[in-house]
């Protein structure tokens, strides 16, 4: 069931909290919808598939002036499902492969420590126009170390699990919403890659 090991690749970061000092260093925390994808398809039967799920990240950083700033997060990435009975099919990346007990539930979790680089576009500043304050988007780009996690249980089998570890790119975008002088609220979509071989 090697081949059948779930690969999180996407997490959509929404909202989040951010406490801004006068030394450039911040903190924050912030949870989100993440949407996983696995590559698999082709699901027949009974077989289905829940590539959604939820996340939560917890994070620092440092503003070197006003334009540059890097980042270091933990990142928990969701959960992703894969369920099927004796006979259903399913493929991954274009292999197809079939279930041969009932009730097979395979399970795959991802955690991540996050390393970015981030440029933040301070509006008032770049345009002149005080209306502009209260928001300053950023884009940002970097490394991630991840921890996966994956487990396989059936009706007549015991649950058994493996796991495996890598770094890969991660790159997002966003907003911060300026609502008062050291507090903003953040608005924020990554994506972080994940080259997974499962030994």
């Amino acid at each position: 069931m090697k081949q059948a090991s779930l690969i999180l690749v996407c997490f959509i970061f929404l909202t989040g909290v951010a406490i801004a000092q006068e030394t450039k260093w911040y903190i924050g925390a912030g949870y989100g919808m993440s949407d996983i994808d696995t590559g698999v398809s082709g699901l027949t039967g009974t077989a289905s598939l829940d590539e959604d799920s939820s996340g939560f990240k917890i994070f620092g950083g440092f503003k070197f002036n006003e334009y540059f700033g890097l980042e270091i997060a933990y990142v928990d990435l969701g959960e992703a499902e894969l369920k099927g009975n004796n006979g259903d099919t399913f493929a991954i990346d274009g292999v197809a492969y079939n279930f041969t007990a009932n009730s097979v539930v395979i399970t795959g979790e991802m955690e991540t420590i996050a390393l970015e680089a981030v440029l933040f576009l301070p509006l008032e500043k770049i345009t002149g126009n005080d209306s502009y304050k209260l928001v300053t988007p950023f884009i940002k780009v970097g490394l991630h170390f991840w921890d996966a996690e994956y487990s396989v249980s059936a009706s007549t089998l015991s649950k058994t699990t493996a796991d495996d570890d890598g770094s890969d790119i991660v790159f997002g975008a966003g907003f911060n919403f300026n609502i008062v002088k050291n507090l903003s609220i953040r608005a924020e979509w990554e994506r972080f890659t994940a080259d997974e071989d499962l030994d």
